[in-house]
C-alpha cells in the first residue's frame, strides 16, 4: 500500500479554540404552564467554535453545510449533500495554538513549570480532552467521518503561538485525519 492509497484530510481553523462544555439542564415554561427542560452547553462559545470548524471542513471539501433537523425531545440529526469522506477507522492528530491572554498572570502557573512556561495550562485555555471532544463532534457533524467511534487512534497538544524571524504563527486549530487500514 502506498501513501497515495490512504485517504487524508488536513485543515486549519484560525481563531480561539473553545472546549466542549458539559450539558446542563435549563428549564423554561411553555404554553399552558408546562415546564420544558432542555439540555444546553455550559460553555457559551463552544458551539460557535464547532460551527467554525464545520464550515472550514465543508469549504475544504467543496461541500454544502449540513442541514440540521431538530425534533423535540430528540438529538439533532444532520443531513448532508455528500457521502462521508471516511466510513471506517481513522486516526486524528491535532494541535491547538493559543495567543497568550492579555494581562495573563505569569505567576499563576504551576511552580514546577515556572513562570516562563510556553504551555497554555491555565484553566481559561481549557482541558485537552474537552478541546478534543468539540473537534470530534465537528468531524462527525460536518460529515467528514460517520461517527466519532470511528476514531481509533488520536493525539493532540496545545501550545502558544511562536514567532520566528519576525513572523508570528496564527492562533487556531491544525488537524489531520487519516484513514487507518
Amino acid at each position: 500500500m502506498t501513501t497515495a492509497d490512504v485517504l487524508v484530510s488536513e485543515f486549519f481553523v484560525p481563531g480561539r479554540a473553545r472546549t466542549k462544555g458539559s450539558l446542563e439542564p435549563k428549564a423554561t415554561r411553555a404554553r399552558g404552564g408546562v415546564v420544558v427542560v432542555n439540555m444546553v452547553e455550559s460553555v457559551k462559545l463552544s458551539v460557535p467554535w464547532k460551527l467554525k470548524i464545520i464550515d472550514v471542513i465543508c469549504r475544504e471539501h467543496g461541500w454544502a453545510k449540513p442541514k440540521v433537523i431538530r425534533q423535540r425531545g430528540q438529538k439533532p440529526r444532520y443531513v448532508f449533500d455528500h457521502e462521508p469522506r471516511f466510513t471506517g477507522p481513522v486516526e486524528v492528530r491535532f494541535e491547538v495554538r493559543f495567543e497568550r491572554e492579555h494581562g495573563e498572570d505569569m505567576h499563576a502557573y504551576d511552580i514546577t513549570v515556572g513562570p516562563e512556561s510556553r504551555w497554555p495550562i491555565l484553566i481559561s485555555y481549557g482541558d485537552g480532552d474537552k478541546l478534543e471532544r468539540n473537534l470530534w463532534d465537528a468531524l462527525t457533524q460536518s460529515g467528514l467521518i460517520t461517527d466519532d467511534r470511528m476514531v481509533v487512534s488520536w493525539a493532540g497538544r496545545k501550545r502558544f503561538v511562536r514567532e520566528s524571524n519576525g513572523v508570528k504563527e496564527t492562533a487556531g486549530l491544525i488537524c489531520r485525519v487519516t484513514e487507518v487500514r
